[in-house]
């Protein structure tokens, strides 16, 4: 089936290019997307909500072709609950994560303010908000969906930008107010020869770069106890 829409006995996934949720025995259809109503959901398993209905995200199709927010009822019914446009972000993706005061909160790949993508916060009755629009610089391309913390804030990645270029760990509160943690670094050429080998030994050394597990003096240091680890 190429696009379509499958019940599970026991948990509705979304596996497919065209719209399929999979089950382990017993399968069956309960929505084909015809690209109106969205194309291409998300490779995630459906949130339920409090309401027992399912909601999930489609990366592309829409009124606006930028993707779709939907809601499913147990039974099949599926309710379009928001057309992206570009604007308010493109190419959906990810989990959609169910928030403390109950909003649904996502991330876009593309579209906001720069095109770099979106974190975007939606309400039960399917008022869409935008916390934050990347802009390169902070990262870019949330291709991942969000993580909820026990601080009731979001962290999430991005596939590109960042210092490096290479994308960026970050933190986002419900307010929208974006923390990164982190900038992704290109792999050392080193690190893809054999461990303990004497290219590998030399081609550290060439970089400064002490073995795993080994301790090095800062070399600042002039005695005293205090050492460095390097990992």
């Amino acid at each position: 089936m190429k696009h379509g829409c499958l019940k599970a006995a026991v948990a509705l996934l979304v596996c497919g290019g065209g719209g399929i949720v999979c089950c382990a025995q017993n399968l069956t259809s309960l929505v084909q997307f015809d690209y109106t109503n969205g194309y291409q959901p998300q490779y995630d398993l459906l949130a339920q909500g409090a309401d027992g209905n399912f909601y999930g995200t489609t990366s592309l199709g829409g009124a606006s072709a930028q993707g779709t927010v939907f809601r499913m009822s147990p039974s099949g019914s599926l309710t379009t609950i928001h057309n992206f446009t570009y604007t308010d972000g493109a190419v959906p993706s990810g989990a959609l994560v169910v928030a403390v005061d109950g909003t649904r909160c996502g991330t876009t790949q593309g579209g906001g303010a720069s095109g770099f993508g979106t974190i975007y916060k939606l309400s039960p009755g399917g008022s869409l908000t935008t916390l934050y629009s990347f802009a390169s610089t902070d990262g870019g391309q949330p291709a991942a969906g969000l993580i909820r913390g026990r601080n009731g804030g979001f962290y999430g990645t991005t596939y590109s930008g960042g210092a490096y270029a290479r994308g960026s760990i970050f933190e986002v509160t419900p307010e929208g107010v974006l923390t990164r943690l982190g900038a992704i670094q290109a792999v050392p050429a080193f690190a893809r020869l054999k461990p303990d080998s004497p290219e590998r030994r030399n081609a550290q050394e060439s970089q400064n770069v002490s073995p795993p597990g080994t301790w090095r003096r800062p070399a600042h240091s002039r005695g005293g106890r205090s050492r460095q680890r390097c990992l």
